[in-house]
């Protein structure tokens, strides 16, 4: 064809063309609709000190997914072979689901605890040279859906360095990843997917901000701090620095910052910065050897995102540190007990100094002669010698030791388990000439729904006095014992308690902690024998603290000065049920359990609460069948 021709064909065809488009109707927007992901993916791997471990698993799918069909897998040090745990419950879009250490009396911190969705101590019992991966079960065909490391390959200790290195870290999906590794045996540098944090942060778990979902709805969070949680020897005129995951807007009063040295605000301070990072001068240098905590306030937080009304952090962040000069941590007594619930220097420790302060049938107890000065932290702890050992030894209270061994949380008790060894530093009994640690007041139970560990965790085994009066409500226990007059017990209630006078104390009254108060003689003094009803007072009562058989007691260390009054539980001339008969039998030994808190006339002591009887009454008198 001609060529002339050709060209006049070609414009008459986009003419009709165009004539076609413009016709057509107008094309509508997209709706708004959920972004999604391409699956679910790892997005937190916590590698922390002790059993601080935890995986956090994301879903930007779009829509909620069943979580039955999908197993993790643990395959260690280069094994083939895995571990494994299937997962169990429905995820959200733009949840995340957790699965956190716990083995035993061996867990993962509380900060971690409080965001799983699921525990295991076989599958996260991981170090930084293991490999994790996802499953996906889908009609009988498995597929990998994510693999952290490299399957079949030991790096030795771990992948990667600085930062990003997958031991003594916590390591973050970057919010630009959209799916997961779905290759478990490729070289894995997790420098390229994973953002890294120094050692037991765990702030961002429970969240994840991902693009391909819509991250940035998500409520703000502190994601980096300088200095680091933990952090030693920083600069006595060092600033903080806070990187928060998004721009946010402050208000008043937004952080606080608690050191030895004093404590200051956004006042006492030059705050700079933003909108996500920010600086902090304090006005005044810190001191030497000084411990600071920072905290972050979540109400008065929020996001510049363009939703209304605009997201607040979901919680309060917290972090320490300590300046030049300090000791290094976990090197006392007080660093070794921490502010927590468990101790934060599980594992061998070295040359732990302290003044016995009890000899107890088992071990002893030991104090930091000076402390740290903290009242959230104990100064003291327990060191078990062995069930047969009898203090070959002859060490006394007031010996200063120091103690070499592995610490543990056993029934929530720190101490020092066996084998350890203890060197005598000075065999006197003044602490090495400094005396023993003064005693801390600690006031009996008053309210009945109080947390006993909130109460008293930060006294446990320290030198203690006790000031009380009130009634027993368990009669005297004595346990086996290496002392001749066993290991007496008193249970009691403080007429200072909201629970009403002479009443009884019931698990459906106050359930987890019952409001009561606990003598005991696990040291060698001896205490009265009492029963139920009967009073008790002391004006400093002087112990330890110690939690024993899952409760806070007393262990009395000198011969108390107690007040007691007996109150008959039967008169002299109670008759009989049956006439005939001239002796009775008890079928339980506790018998105080046989007692109900109901007032239905039958005589028992649950009848005589609130108030306790007149004596010149008998309605309140309990009867026994005779036998």
């Amino acid at each position: 064809m001609h060529k002339t021709y050709s060209y006049l064909i070609t414009i008459a065809l986009a003419f009709v063309a165009g004539m076609f488009l413009l016709l057509q109707p107008p094309l509508l927007a997209a709706p708004n609709v959920p972004q999604a992901c391409s699956g679910l993916f790892f997005s937190e791997y916590i590698e922390g000190s002790s059993y601080n471990k935890a995986v956090e698993i994301f879903n930007g799918t779009g829509a909620a997914v069943d979580l039955s069909a999908y197993t993790l897998e643990l395959y260690s040090n280069g094994s083939a072979t895995p571990k494994s745990m299937t997962l169990s419950g429905t995820v959200a879009h733009g949840d995340v689901y957790v699965v956190a250490y716990v083995a035993g009396q061996n867990k993962a911190d509380a900060a971690i605890l409080k965001e799983a969705d699921a525990t295991n101590g076989t599958v996260i019992n991981f170090n930084g040279n293991d490999s994790l991966v996802l499953k996906k079960d889908s009609g009988g065909v498995v597929v990998v859906v994510d693999a952290f490391g490299e399957i079949g390959v030991d790096p030795g200790t771990k992948w990667g360095s600085g930062d990003t290195s997958t031991k003594d870290h916590t390591l973050r999906r970057k919010a630009s990843i959209s799916s997961g590794d779905g290759t478990p045996d490729d070289a894995f540098d997790p420098a390229d997917e994973w953002d890294g944090y120094v050692k037991d942060t765990f702030d961002g778990l429970g969240k994840h901000d991902a693009a391909c979902a819509g991250g940035d709805e998500t409520a703000p969070y502190v994601a980096n701090t300088t200095p680091a949680h933990n952090a030693t020897d920083v600069a006595l005129d060092a600033d903080i620095a806070i990187t928060f995951s998004e721009a946010v807007n402050v208000s008043d009063n937004w952080f606080q910052l608690v050191c030895n040295s004093g404590t200051q605000n956004v006042a006492d301070t030059v705050v700079s910065g933003g909108p996500s990072n920010w600086t902090v001068n304090p006005n005044s240098d810190f001191g030497s050897g000084d411990s600071c905590t920072v905290s972050v306030f979540a109400t008065q937080v929020t996001d510049q995102d363009t939703e209304d009304p605009p997201d607040t952090m979901t919680s309060d962040h917290s972090w320490s540190f300590s300046t030049v000069g300090a000791l290094p941590a976990c090197s006392t007594i007080p660093q070794i007990q921490g502010a927590g619930t468990a101790s934060p220097c599980l594992g061998a420790r070295y040359d732990i100094e302290g003044c016995i302060t009890g000899i107890a049938a088992k071990g002893f107890y030991y104090q930091d002669v000076s402390g740290d000065g903290f009242t959230s932290t104990s100064d003291a702890m327990y060191v078990y010698r062995g069930s047969d050992w009898t203090n070959p030894g002859d060490w006394q209270v007031g010996n200063k030791v120091s103690v070499s061994g592995d610490v543990v949380e056993f029934f929530d008790i720190t101490e020092f388990e066996m084998p350890n060894t203890v060197k005598v530093l000075d065999g006197g009994t003044n602490c090495g000439g400094e005396g023993l640690p003064a005693r801390v007041t600690v006031a009996p139970v008053t309210d009945p729904n109080a947390d006993p560990v909130a109460q008293y965790e930060h006294l446990e085994s320290m030198r203690a006095q006790m000031s009380f009066e009130g009634w027993v409500v368990g009669a005297t226990k004595r346990f086996i014992s290496r002392y001749v007059n066993g290991n007496p017990e008193i249970a009691f209630v403080d007429f200072g308690s909201s629970i009403a006078d002479y009443s009884r104390v019931f698990e459906d009254d106050y359930p987890g902690y019952q409001g009561i108060s606990y003598l005991s003689g696990g040291l060698g003094y001896d205490l009265p024998d009492l029963d139920f009803g009967d009073g008790i007072a002391g004006t400093d009562v002087a112990g330890l603290f110690a939690y024993n058989f899952d409760k806070y007691t007393l262990l009395v260390d000198a011969a108390p000065t107690l007040v007691t009054a007996d109150r008959a539980d039967v008169i002299s001339n109670e008759v009989a049920l049956d006439p005939t008969k001239t002796e009775f039998d008890l079928c339980n030994f506790n018998v105080e359990n046989l007692f109900d808190h109901i007032d239905d006339g039958g005589g028992d002591w649950g009848d005589w609460a609130p108030g306790y009887p007149n004596p010149e009454s008998t309605a309140g008198q309990v009867q026994y069948l005779a036998k």
